[in-house]
């Protein structure tokens, strides 16, 4: 869309037409914050104990449907993460994680610098060792 389309469509924008296409009752939900009341986008203080348990709870597994690594060896922990669905790192309520390999984080919208981590190489080297484990008579 070019500059001029993008300008006709802000100048002659009505809310009301808006809400009438669009009504206000899809909105399920209210935000739980304000602008003014937002805390940090920082992780809370217990996270790394939170996160443990997670993933513990969870198997050590990564919960993307399409992968299921295991990474319940102790060595391998590293390489499982927490993920926070809403992308509000301070929002540790429950339905808020979900536990993933460092591979599919790293494929997560804004994760893709997930990318350049050691790990992140380390892992892309033995991930199919892990996915396909080679069976023993």
């Amino acid at each position: 869309m070019d500059n001029k389309t993008q300008k006709e469509i802000y100048e002659n924008f009505l809310l009301n037409e808006y809400f009438a296409a669009y009504p206000n009752n899809q909105i399920t939900t209210l935000p739980l914050h304000a602008d003014d009341t937002a805390p940090l986008n920082d992780y809370n203080g217990g996270f790394r104990e939170t996160s443990t348990r997670y993933r513990a709870e969870h198997g050590w597994a990564c919960e993307n449907e399409e992968c299921r690594v295991d990474l319940s060896n102790p060595s391998y922990h590293k390489y499982l993460h927490t993920h926070h669905v809403n992308a509000q790192k301070h929002d540790d309520r429950i339905g808020n994680h979900k536990a993933l390999c460092i591979r599919c984080h790293a494929e997560e919208p804004m994760h893709a610098h997930l990318k350049n981590s050691p790990d992140y190489k380390e892992f892309i080297i033995i991930y199919p060792r892990l996915l396909y484990p080679t069976r023993r008579a």
